[in-house]
């Protein structure tokens, strides 16, 4: 018996035991961690490019603790601070890992021109319809 209460307190205690899972590791703990962080996507293969801040593998907790290693000694105190971080974090993990490691940004709506393309082109079409169709029943009229 006092063999299983020492094994118990041994493995319990081990590094194993006390471990927190990738998913937990590295979580943003400010805003301008957690902007970041879901500014970047995880470039493992499995996660299909998921937000650093959503992902849960080890490839994103590692990536998220080298989100917080370049934020390290920053000041973010100020707006214009945080900014100038954001930009240099995403533009240090452009540099190293190419433009794959960003997220996509938000597209932009097309112009007013672009929205109405496609109904002038069906009613073109319409109109071109109808042209043909009168003339192809005019000349049979006439023969």
């Amino acid at each position: 018996m006092l063999r299983l209460v020492i094994v118990t307190v041994a493995l319990l205690s081990s590094p194993m035991a006390s471990a927190t899972p990738a998913s937990e590791q590295n979580r943003p703990v400010n805003d301008t961690e957690q902007k970041i962080m879901h500014s970047l996507g995880c470039t493992c293969e499995t996660c299909n490019h998921e937000p650093l801040d959503e992902c849960g593998c080890p490839q994103a907790a590692a990536l998220r603790a080298e989100v917080k290693e370049a934020l390290r000694g920053r000041d973010l105190s100020t707006a214009a601070a945080q900014t100038s971080a954001y930009a240099a974090v995403r533009a240090a993990f452009a540099g190293k890992y190419g433009d794959a490691v960003l997220t996509p940004l938000p597209q932009r709506k097309p112009g007013a021109v672009l929205s109405w393309l496609p109904i002038v082109i069906f009613v073109g079409g319409f109109a071109l319809f109808l042209v043909v169709t009168r003339r192809s029943f005019a000349r049979r009229r006439h023969q």
